[in-house]
């Protein structure tokens, strides 16, 4: 398994978009999200991530059958 890391700002745009695509690109709907079992969802309006400077994520590779 390989490591990638990721800034902070980077992390953000992808949770944001994903947010945004998911509630019909409609910002009240983002905002108004009562899918609370999402694991972004906590993260939907910008709250702060309790790492410093970057996350590290581990990038699973797919084996074989």
């Amino acid at each position: 398994m390989s490591k990638a890391i990721i800034r902070k700002s980077d992390l953000w745009k992808a949770i944001k978009l994903h947010c945004f695509q998911c509630s019909g690109e409609s910002r009240k709907e983002q905002e108004a999200c009562e899918i609370d079992t999402c694991p972004l969802w906590r993260y939907r309006l910008g709250k702060k991530f309790s790492e410093k400077s970057s996350v590290v994520v581990g990038v699973s590779e797919k084996k074989g059958d």
